[in-house]
């Protein structure tokens, strides 16, 4: 298991994965960021992760994909699935 860090820093990105989480995280944000990017207003990303946050019952502060079990990947992408024209 690894988590990778942001540039230049020492500040991971998320919670230690293994292969198949790491995958189930991919797959994750393949579904979830669509929903958010490439819209104009710029708080969309922090919207959107508010909104999972109340969909997942999560704090808002533990709604990062980075930090997601293997369950919570699967119920994410679950809600993205059902909520694809959010």
């Amino acid at each position: 298991a690894h988590v990778g860090c942001h540039r230049n820093t020492c500040i991971p990105f998320g919670t230690a994965a293994n292969a198949k989480l790491r995958r189930l995280r991919s797959e994750t944000h393949s579904m979830f960021d669509p929903m958010w990017r490439n819209k104009r207003d710029p708080l969309m990303r922090k919207k959107m992760y508010a909104w999972l946050s109340q969909k997942m019952g999560l704090p808002f502060e533990r709604t990062h994909i980075g930090m997601f079990t293997e369950t919570q990947c699967m119920e994410a992408m679950q809600i993205c699935k059902e909520n694809a024209n959010v």
